[in-house]
């Protein structure tokens, strides 16, 4: 799911609401009114104040429903971090629902849960059968081949030793051993996400994997890459939401899209206005939708961006791509041409009896 539109109109509070159900059902939530509460008043959330549907029955565990959501928001911002000591680390869902406006440290989190849990199983009898190396691998191997994916020469090495100066370290070019701090700002979104996702994961089998921004600090082309690698980690019979403004994330669903219909769905929240009530459901991807993107994006600049190809036909019009011919063609073609304008320029008078 991709949640489209421009900024302040309400795509973070979906997340904030998945949280919230959360809270009402077992989850450790603390109600912050000013913040979760419309009006500011009041101290808890009604019966009514959010009501999701789903498709299949909702477990009675309290683990269970506790993993049904897994967000991330968009103040992910860990610079550097080292650890001195391992300590086992609690299961995942029992951490408290922060709010979505809270600094997230994720990094040296999941740091501390690899190492722990890799130490854990190499004490257990039940996986005798392998070698150090290969237990180590299957914990890291999936981060390191995205981001050598993603970056080209960059290579994950691992995490170094937890006991003393413990850090994730990596190699690029003739740098070798170099640590986590060092990392470009792109490169340490990406790696945040993809180690996040890929130890959540383990847990979080049939959920919805939410992340608000996820192309911050990386380029175009990469953004479109780092979807790609997501999907890849999000486990089979899992959804994965983004909130995003990014152009190479939409470009990479329409290619989903176009490669399998059902495997993608947009919400535009361009209509959401900021009292009452909105109903939302997934829109196409048109040439028209495309536009509103673009303006979000690039503002003025979207006028720059060149279809891929233009569809001449009659019809008058003050400007291309007016005229009733024209919108006709989009409404009819849209869907299946979404990188197409079509444009009246005339000839619809007739000249002669």
């Amino acid at each position: 799911m991709v949640m489209a539109g421009p900024n302040g109109r309400g795509k973070t509070c979906v997340f904030d609401a998945f949280q919230a159900w959360q809270g009402q059902r077992g989850r450790s939530f603390s109600l912050d009114v000013t913040y979760h509460l419309r009006d500011g008043e009041g101290n808890s959330l009604g019966p009514d104040a959010v009501i999701i549907e789903f498709h299949e029955e909702v477990p009675e565990r309290r683990d269970l429903r506790a993993m049904i959501f897994y967000v991330r928001s968009a103040y992910r911002n860990q610079a550097d971090f080292t650890s001195h000591s391992l300590e086992r680390q609690p299961p995942l869902w029992e951490k408290p629902v922060q709010r979505l406006i809270e600094d997230e440290v994720r990094v040296s989190e999941n740091y501390a849960r690899l190492v722990s849990s890799t130490v854990a199983e190499a004490y257990s009898r039940d996986h005798d059968e392998e070698t150090i190396k290969e237990l180590r691998d299957r914990h890291l191997s999936q981060v390191g081949a995205a981001m050598t994916r993603l970056f080209g020469d960059l290579v994950f090495v691992g995490p170094g030793d937890p006991l003393l100066e413990g850090t994730f370290f990596f190699e690029k070019g003739l740098s070798k051993n170099f640590r986590y701090k060092n990392l470009s700002g792109g490169e340490k979104a990406a790696f945040d996400l993809l180690l996040d996702m890929t130890v959540a994961a383990k847990d979080y089998k049939n959920s919805v994997f939410c992340i608000d921004e996820p192309e911050l600090h990386l380029s175009t082309r990469l953004q479109a890459q780092l979807l790609e690698e997501l999907l890849r980690v999000v486990p089979v019979g899992s959804q994965l939401w983004i909130a995003t403004h990014s152009l190479g994330m939409f470009s990479k669903a329409k290619d989903l899209a176009i490669a399998d219909p059902s495997s993608v769905a947009i919400l535009d929240f361009d209509c959401v206005g900021d009292d009452g009530r909105a109903t939302l459901s997934p829109v196409s991807m048109t040439r028209a939708f495309w536009r509103k993107t673009l303006h979000v994006a690039l503002d003025d600049l979207a006028n720059l961006v060149a279809p891929g190809q233009v569809i001449l036909c009659e019809g008058s019009a003050k400007s291309p791509g007016d005229g009733f011919d024209a919108s006709c063609y989009a409404a009819i073609f849209g869907a299946a041409f979404p990188d197409t304008d079509f444009m009246s320029i005339g000839s619809s008078v007739r000249l002669f009896r």
